[in-house]
């Protein structure tokens, strides 16, 4: 969602997904509920002048991620894009900037290190030697022989071992577990 405001946190513009973002009707809602943007928006209110003081100092677009308070008191993660507005006489007007909601993507971050470090768990104390091999460059090889006009793979490998072998020097060994060691 879309938002103008002052440093202070005193808000006069909002678009209607920024409203929805925080589950608010109206902007005159917003307003009239809204006094203190830290207190009442920031989950951790302490980190807002540290951020405020960034976007001061940066004559830049600055990037953040904040964790915010809906209107029913539900949370969300959004990544605060923000940036000083100056007028015609390059004097500092306001700041200006979009929240984007990054509660799901999150989410989904853990959870895929969640799962890849029980995977990762697995493999490594597995009683079963396990090894990690990378073959794409053996693959290669035989699509080459492919575009080379040989049609059957088997009855060629086993007339040209030298080729084997060399299949067989491509792999790459990438990992293995403790019980391969």
């Amino acid at each position: 969602g879309v938002f103008q405001s002052t440093p202070e946190g005193k808000v006069f513009s909002l678009n209607p997904a920024y409203l929805r973002m925080f589950g608010y009707a109206s902007i005159e809602e917003f307003q009239k509920t809204i006094r203190d943007v830290a207190g009442q928006l920031y989950v951790h209110p302490e980190l807002r002048p540290a951020i405020m003081e960034k976007i001061m100092q940066s004559n830049a677009p600055v990037q953040v991620e904040v964790e915010y308070y809906r209107k029913d008191g539900s949370t969300f993660i959004g990544r605060l894009h923000v940036w000083k507005v100056y007028n015609q006489q390059g004097e500092f007007e306001h700041l200006e900037g979009f929240i984007e909601d990054i509660t799901q993507r999150r989410s989904t971050e853990a959870a895929l290190h969640a799962s890849e470090s029980r995977y990762r768990s697995l493999f490594e104390y597995s009683p079963t030697a396990m090894w990690e091999e990378d073959f794409s460059a053996v693959k290669r090889r035989l699509d080459g022989l492919k575009r080379k006009g040989v049609k059957n793979m088997r009855s060629y490998l086993e007339a040209h071992p030298q080729v084997v072998a060399e299949c067989a020097r491509l792999v790459r060994v990438l990992d293995v577990n403790h019980a391969a060691v």
